[in-house]
């Protein structure tokens, strides 16, 4: 099965400052990457299904690229955001 799959959620990194309490930016990155890994599991779910499906081969495709394309669409906002939100993370870390 092919993986589409954005690399944002793996290596967001969010840490609690010197009393253990998460900033803002830190919770909406959270946020962000836990709705990330929701639509991501929902995708291999449906991707899963049509597999499994008695559909013939051209049907399949057309059928998978629409899953993909919709995946890929849905996705995306949040993928954005979550850079923005980690580039916003790194600046502050840097004036601290």
């Amino acid at each position: 099965m092919q993986n589409n799959t954005n690399n944002a959620t793996r290596f967001t990194s969010v840490t609690a400052d010197s009393s253990g309490i998460l900033s803002e930016i830190d919770l909406k990155i959270l946020w962000v990457a836990r709705t990330l890994t929701n639509i991501d599991f929902e995708f291999e779910a449906e991707f899963f299904r049509l597999e499994k499906s008695r559909l013939e081969g051209d049907q399949k495709q057309q059928i998978r690229d629409a899953i993909a394309s919709r995946h890929r669409a849905r996705r995306e906002p949040y993928a954005k955001l979550l850079r923005e939100l980690q580039d916003q993370q790194r600046r502050q870390s840097l004036a601290a």
